[in-house]
């Protein structure tokens, strides 16, 4: 098991009526290939055709008709990291991922809980860290 490290995601999408849009900041504890995460999640939704109209100041967070809401995710997920297939430096740091999530909004307008999936692209920056014994 390694020691938990940051991390901070964001992600956008939507649905038929509107736009959703996220940043997660928190920790991830790996154990070989899979992980958990747990940390503070702020929310974006906006109706589709607010989004449509102008997208740039909704992805910022700063458009007129976004309802921002924050609470906590939790999430497992799995990462194939490029380096073991690619011998190359910069593929160690390359990984291609699949996240399942959980997000709970309380005291907030909207639904109070959403499961997300997404598939991923990613790589990972800063100093490598040690392994636990």
């Amino acid at each position: 098991m390694h020691f938990p490290r940051m991390s901070f995601d964001g992600s956008a999408g939507g649905g038929p009526s509107r736009h959703l849009g996220w940043i997660f900041l928190g920790a991830r504890v790996y154990s070989q290939k899979t992980y958990l995460r747990v940390g503070f999640h702020h929310h974006h939704e906006t109706p589709l055709d607010a989004f449509v109209a102008e997208p740039f100041p909704v992805l910022f967070g700063i458009g007129e008709d976004i309802n921002h809401r924050s609470g906590v995710q939790v999430g497992v997920g799995y990462e194939y990291q490029w380096g073991e297939l690619i011998q190359v430096p910069f593929f160690e740091r390359w990984h291609t991922g699949v996240d399942l999530a959980v997000s709970w909004l309380p005291l907030s307008e909207g639904p109070p809980l959403y499961i997300g999936f997404e598939i991923n692209q990613g790589l990972h920056v800063g100093k490598k860290r040690l392994v636990a014994q």
